[in-house]
């Protein structure tokens, strides 16, 4: 599902997906599946391959989490990752997991600046 700098809403959700700082973004289950629906999101289940293979979410991509890290540039890669990404106006690109964190801090300043000088508070 779509992520968004901590405190700000979650683009394409309903306005109730705020992320709050230091928690993983959490969705509704309609409001997800309402993204899922518009194809703008792509889930990605983390569980044990057993588990996904005895239920899961139509379309969802099954990549254990432990494995994650190390298949990202896998996800990044497939036709409909990179469709997904660029419907959002993101430029698909893998790289070094460095290069990724260095790129994290970057975006974290960056939004942080953002959030500071808009005057932003979440209610």
């Amino acid at each position: 599902a779509a992520v968004s700098p901590p405190g700000l809403p979650v683009p394409g959700a309903a306005p109730s997906a705020v992320q709050p700082a230091g928690e993983p973004p959490r969705f509704d289950p309609a409001e997800a599946k309402a993204l899922v629906d518009a194809g703008r999101a792509l889930v990605i289940d983390a569980r044990d391959h057993s588990a996904y293979l005895e239920s899961r979410i139509p379309g969802a991509i099954n990549v254990p989490g432990g494995e994650l890290v190390f298949r990202i540039g896998e996800l990044i890669e497939r036709p409909e990752t990179q469709g997904k990404m660029k419907a959002f106006g993101l430029v698909p690109q893998s790289g070094a997991p460095e290069e990724f964190g260095a790129w994290a801090a970057q975006e974290r300043e960056r939004w942080t600046r953002v959030v500071r000088q808009s005057g932003a508070k979440v209610d």
